[in-house]
């Protein structure tokens, strides 16, 4: 942002996701996907959760790609860089003798139509 003060402004973070995790009975799962709006000069950060889920569920639990678009209201300050971004946090766990699975990537090789992750196709700011 260039010019002098600062002013807040409404910075819309759209695009999709897509993943699964698995447990069996005696294991649980959390997926969190978050959008952050970060001023790299100063190290402020907003952020607003887009999606969670928790629990415990038996066969699996699959995402199918679904859209997302998160509005924060970050103040800009003139001069400072800024990064917006999402992010995901999945996990899946058991305990004793169980399964459990957590993909949210290509790296096992199912990188499908559409393709697996969380994805930012579009960030607008609008003052």
């Amino acid at each position: 942002m260039t010019g002098n003060g600062s002013q807040t402004a409404d910075v819309t973070i759209s695009g999709d996701w897509q993943g699964r995790v698995l447990t069996t009975p005696s294991g649980s799962i959390e997926v969190i996907i978050t959008a952050f709006v970060e001023n790299q000069t100063t190290g402020a950060v907003w952020e607003s959760q887009i999606h969670q889920n928790s629990g415990s569920f038996i066969d699996g639990y699959v995402y199918n790609m679904s859209s997302y678009s998160e509005t924060l209201s970050p103040e800009l300050n003139a001069g400072d860089t800024y990064r917006a971004y999402a992010q995901i946090h999945a996990f899946a766990s058991v305990g004793g003798l169980a399964d459990a699975a957590c993909d949210f990537g290509p790296g096992d090789g199912d990188n499908g139509n559409p393709k697996q992750g969380l994805y930012v196709d579009d960030v607008e700011i609008e003052f």
